[in-house]
């Protein structure tokens, strides 16, 4: 069982794994959980793989009434979750992050069943660093995430990414063809980088020749007025809604422009694609910064906290993306991948059941 969800960020790395459980056991039963309101309700049935809908409410970042309901709810939602782990009996539960992989991972521990979770964050969620006492294996994706958890049951393994990513191969350009931004915000989209690539155009004029650009919105974000700003600073973009097929997009992109996420970061590594982090400031613990920073550290990508970013700012970045840096940033970026971290993660939960 794979209890993940709501994003992108909690659901891909889910995905990853899978693919690797089938590919070293075609024979094992596989079902994902999740809720009805996440990515999850839509991609995991699509993929063919059954999903158990969960009922439970996030307690971080609630106030108020809504914070109450929260902790009312928990409960109930981890009744919930110990009938569904006796009725399902799985082998071993990955928890990856989500409203449902909480109460599906702690039930899981109070029957028994082998149990590992996914920190895939540079600094560990608070409901991970909770279930970290009660798991068997905690599996990290960056190095300094160890010192949140027991040390004896801590694999530095990266993060899961995508078959599709991880083979993806980029074919190297002619001489003399535009360099390809691609911008965007993971599933929810981001308003301060949309504003702030539109705002850098005047700023790049005499470039329009030398750049394009690829601009991925959120499924609530006004994807006219991107695409008209555009057409009137005369760019060639392709602007669209938010794609599950990321990487037919990587594969034509030269730089990336976007938020820092986990699975973000792993899959620009896993590609060698450079980046210029943009870490959102209001993420739990800032944890998208010390993600970004753990890339740059390795000269791996550029970092704009979002207080410092302007058009300006963000224009004289990419200004200084010439040939030869790219490839620099982009092959640092590499090293610090970590592009088989689903197969180690399968193989160790094989160990944890046996």
């Amino acid at each position: 069982m794979i209890a993940c969800g709501g994003t992108g960020g909690h659901l891909f790395p889910g995905v990853a794994i899978a693919e690797w459980i089938v590919r070293l056991m075609p024979e094992a039963s596989l079902v994902f959980a999740g809720t009805k309101r996440g990515l999850e309700s839509s991609i995991i049935p699509k993929m063919g793989w059954p999903l158990i809908s969960v009922g439970s409410m996030s307690i971080k970042d609630r106030k108020g009434l809504g914070r109450i309901m929260a902790y009312v709810m928990l409960p109930v939602s981890i009744l919930q979750a110990l009938r569904i782990i006796k009725r399902e009996r799985p082998n071993v539960l990955i928890g990856i992050g989500g409203y449902a992989a909480g109460p599906l991972t702690l039930a899981a521990s109070m029957l028994k069943v082998p149990t590992a979770i996914v920190e895939p964050n540079a600094v560990a969620g608070f409901a991970n660093r909770i279930l970290g006492k009660f798991v068997s294996r905690v599996y990290i994706g960056f190095p300094e995430t160890a010192d949140f958890f027991p040390r004896q049951k801590v694999l530095f393994t990266g993060n899961p990414v995508r078959e599709e990513i991880v083979n993806l191969k980029r074919q190297a350009k002619p001489n003399g063809s535009p360099m390809t931004v691609f911008c965007f915000g993971g599933s929810q989209g981001a308003l301060a980088l949309n504003r702030a690539v539109i705002e850098s155009l005047p700023h790049l004029s005499d470039l329009r020749d030398k750049i394009r650009f690829i601009h991925q919105v959120g499924e609530r974000e006004d994807i006219e007025s991107i695409r008209k700003a555009y057409a009137e600073n005369i760019f060639e973009a392709e602007v669209f809604k938010f794609a599950e097929s990321i990487w037919k997009t990587y594969e034509k992109t030269d730089l990336i422009i976007s938020r820092a996420g986990a699975t973000t970061v792993a899959e620009l590594s896993a590609v060698g694609l450079p980046a210029i982090f943009v870490p959102y400031p209001y993420a739990a613990d800032d944890h998208q910064r010390a993600n970004a920073e753990s890339l740059v550290r390795r000269d791996g990508a550029i970092m704009i906290l979002q207080k410092d970013l302007t058009g300006e700012r963000l224009a004289q970045e990419i200004r200084k993306m010439n040939k030869e840096r790219l490839a620099a940033i982009g092959a640092a970026s590499n090293r610090a991948g970590n592009p088989d971290a689903a197969r180690k993660i399968v193989e160790d939960c094989l160990r944890l059941i046996s």
